[in-house]
């Protein structure tokens, strides 16, 4: 997938985004989609813009209909860990972007 093959995240977002395959309706990510979220200067050395943040739909969400993410290297954490859609947001202060429509 080369929209997948890009240097930043936010550049991966730009490539499904110019081919309208971006769905930014919340929550609607399928399992294993890629999601996305705004650069900001606390996700990435891209310049001051920052390089925005994928994580991955895991297809399953809280009982209140939040869904759950996996993600890596955000703020405290190191590893790969879950997390809902709205604290990935609240970690970095970066905006939901959606997710790719694969």
């Amino acid at each position: 997938m080369p929209e997948l093959q890009k240097p930043a995240a936010i550049d991966s977002y730009n490539a499904f985004n110019a081919h309208a395959r971006i769905d930014t309706s919340r929550p609607s990510s399928p399992t294993g989609a890629p999601v996305f979220f705004q650069a900001n200067g606390s996700n990435g050395g891209c310049g001051n813009g920052g390089c925005g943040h994928i994580a991955i739909a895991t297809g399953q969400t809280t009982w209140t209909g939040e869904p759950l993410l996996r993600s890596t290297g955000w703020a405290e954490h190191t590893c790969i860990f879950a997390a809902t859609l709205s604290e990935l947001e609240a970690v970095g202060s970066a905006g939901y972007l959606g997710c790719a429509v694969l």
